[in-house]
């Protein structure tokens, strides 16, 4: 059942070329029947048609069977016309790049039907019903005109649905497959509603149970059909008389007409003058020698159109309607036809693909200098002094006259170097060593005693037995680990050289402050004293002996990063004029895409697929052409920095590993990130229009 109050539908609303193309109209439909829409080109029937099933906007109120609508809702209407509305288009909507088979399979995988068995049987047999079985393999740019009507048609009928839109179902065919497919509409009819606009008067008085009539965007008119006993075939100039109603009147003057049509009242007269008659009447007379038409008298049709009926059957109660329901299938099916629809790309797609080649070992590139300048900015921090500012060294030339005086205020001390000039050892049983040249870092520590009182944990190891072990904290033994080449876990029980003296790691801790502690809770380092700037003060004049380390003195000896800074701001903004391009370049290529699939989208569109299916399947066409195309050009880049670098790394200063980078991994997540907002921004801006705009906007 549809029901409709005050529609209307305007072109061009509030500009100087407005159209008002359905006029306030009100109509109410069957569940069933054949409903037959007629009026002249340009009257609405097929605007009309269009929002009836979904198509196109509308204002005012529609209701179809159990969907209610106050104006026009794109998303509640797909869902319901996905498996309720089946359409045949004047001007055929086939996919043009595959066969008419798998034309047909489309529109059940748009319900969600995909068993084999029952996707064969369906179509097989409404390729038979139209004739066209022995076409399945051919492409529809194979086919006639005619042709391809009928396989618009046999893709409606492999659907079962509660309303069949009809846009001209006959007009690309002969008499005898329109009578073929009036007869299966027919048919349908007796289940379905079937709404028909047709130009064929004499088809829709035989066939349809009501019939409308359009002028100008009204309705006009709206009855019930009495249906004529017998079809007259236009193809022919035959007519038969004897199939028609006939009147006679008159003895002298004698008149007889025929029509198939109620007689109406008419007047002629004849005026003979000079022996020539000349005749006036009050309905349109043509004579018959100024036409192609032969009348035969008393005759019938030898096949009347009762009879043609019989000779087609039409029967779909074989339908199985087994949906698909699982989302992981649907996903991973669509998935696939990504990649095959990837590697099907014509030459042109191709050429932008290696484009985007190029754009991944650009990245790759960048990634390379980033993680580098980390790397060297990395260990000029390290290299930096790192001070408090309120701790001072006292020089060894006054530890003696301080030790009495002094040492029973610094039990709660222990002095450790992290980062000093010392010597490790590559392995244990090895004599070489490796020197660790970086700057000496002075700061006061708690004693370990102090450290286990606050529950400082053993992360590997156990605590040490003699004041020749030492405990690591976790960051400084990351760092040791490094130069080692080996794990954290690893360095327990190693030889470690301090400016102290030489000693074994007996453990690791995660206390958080980055020391090395020693077994001690008495007496400070050899090297030195550490003081508060209070306790320097109360010392006196002697306070000249002190030296306060700070960064200013020690910045003569750190690593300059100030040209590799500068470097990395040029490079900065270089990468973000040419991430403006790329971006640029992908959103241009994306709509190109998106354009170039127009038609088959608008199609898709038209037959029931819903816009979440398209945005899901454009997302993962996306996320493939990222993963064979920018991925990989990132991927050979990275490959071909490692390689050069185990070339050059006997005068390389520094080894970074590129894939255990934070920002390689940051640049695979912006790579996909970019590719499938901007290509999906195309998709999302056409998929706000409705099928007919998709269509009409872009002349398919």
């Amino acid at each position: 059942m549809i029901k409709t109050k005050n529609l209307n539908k305007y072109f061009n609303k509030g500009k100087r070329n407005e159209i008002h193309v359905i006029d306030n109209t009100t109509i109410e439909l069957p569940d069933t029947g054949l409903i037959t829409i007629l009026g002249e080109s340009g009257s609405g029937k097929t605007t009309l048609l269009n929002v009836l099933g979904g198509l196109d906007r509308f204002s005012g109120e529609l209701e179809i069977n159990d969907l209610k609508l106050n104006n026009y809702n794109m998303t509640k209407f797909d869902e319901y016309r996905a498996k309720n509305i089946g359409y045949i288009f004047q001007n055929y909507y086939l996919l043009p790049e595959i066969s008419i088979y798998d034309n047909l399979k489309k529109q059940l995988e748009i319900l969600d039907i995909i068993d084999p068995e029952e996707v064969k049987k369906r179509i097989d047999y409404a390729l038979k019903v139209v004739k066209l079985y022995k076409y399945k393999k051919k492409k529809p740019t194979e086919l006639s005109g005619g042709q391809q009507q009928r396989a618009s048609i046999a893709r409606a009928l492999v659907k079962e649905t509660k309303i069949l839109i009809c846009d001209e179902p006959t007009g690309n065919l002969d008499s005898q497959n329109s009578l073929d497919i009036m007869n299966i509409l027919r048919k349908i009819s007796e289940k379905s509603l079937v709404l028909l606009v047709t130009h064929d008067k004499k088809l829709a008085s035989f066939y349809s149970d009501k019939i409308l009539n359009i002028v100008d965007g009204k309705i006009v008119d709206i009855r019930d059909n009495i249906k004529q006993a017998a079809f007259i075939d236009d193809d022919s100039n035959n007519v038969y008389l004897g199939d028609m109603n006939k009147k006679e009147d008159g003895n002298e003057f004698k008149t007889t007409i025929y029509s198939n049509e109620e007689i109406p009242n008419i007047n002629i007269e004849l005026v003979n003058i000079n022996g020539t008659y000349y005749l006036k009447s009050n309905v349109k007379i043509k004579l018959q020698e100024d036409t192609n038409l032969v009348f035969i008298n008393d005759k019938h049709r030898e096949k009347t159109l009762d009879e043609i009926q019989d000779d087609v059957t039409f029967d779909l109660s074989f339908h199985n309607d087994v949906y698909e329901t699982n989302s992981f299938k649907k996903f991973f099916r669509a998935f696939g036809e990504a990649f095959r629809n990837f590697f099907k790309a014509k030459a042109k797609a191709k050429f932008f693909r290696v484009i985007f080649v190029i754009i991944g070992i650009f990245i790759a590139g960048l990634n390379v200098f980033f993680c580098t300048y980390n790397d060297y900015k990395k260990q000029a921090s390290d290299a930096k002094f790192q001070y408090r500012s309120d701790l001072y060294t006292v020089k060894e030339v006054y530890r003696d006259y301080y030790w009495e005086n002094m040492i029973t205020k610094y039990m709660d001390y222990s002095v450790s170097f992290r980062n000093y000039s010392t010597y490790m050892t590559q392995n244990e049983n090895s004599i070489t060593h490796k020197e660790v040249l970086v700057d000496e870092r002075i700061i006061s520590a708690p004693n370990l005693e102090k450290v286990f009182e606050a529950n400082t944990k053993i992360k590997y190891g156990a605590i040490p037995t003699n004041t020749k072990d030492y405990v690591l904290d976790m960051t400084m033994a990351k760092q040791i680990a490094k130069i080692y080449k080996c794990s954290v876990k690893e360095l327990v029980g190693r030889d470690i050289f301090l400016a102290w003296g030489a000693g074994t790691i007996s453990g690791v801790l995660d206390s958080g402050n980055g020391y090395i502690y020693q077994k001690t809770s008495e007496g400070l380092a050899e090297d030195c004293f550490i003081f508060t700037e209070e306790e320097l003060k109360s010392l006196g004049e002697d306070s000249q002996y002190f030296i306060d380390y700070n960064s200013d003195y020690y910045s003569k000896n750190s690593i300059d990063t100030s040209d590799i800074e500068k470097t990395a701001r040029v490079v900065l903004i270089i990468t973000i004029v040419l991430f403006g391009i790329i971006v640029v370049y992908i959103f241009f290529t994306m709509r190109t895409k998106i354009i170039g699939e127009i038609k088959e989208i608008g199609i898709l569109r038209s037959i029931g697929m819903k816009r979440t299916t398209l945005l899901r399947n454009n997302m993962l066409e996306v996320i493939v052409i990222t993963l064979f195309t920018t991925l990989l050009g990132f991927i050979i880049g990275c490959t071909l920095v490692i390689l050069l670098m185990n070339e050059l790394k006997a005068i390389l200063p520094f080894s970074i590993n590129i894939f255990t980078s934070y920002s390689t991994y940051l640049c695979v997540l912006m790579m996909f990130v970019v590719n499938i907002i901007f290509g999906m921004i195309p998709m999302l801006s056409l998929l706000r229009k409705t099928p007919n705009e998709i269509n009409t906007k872009y002349d398919i």
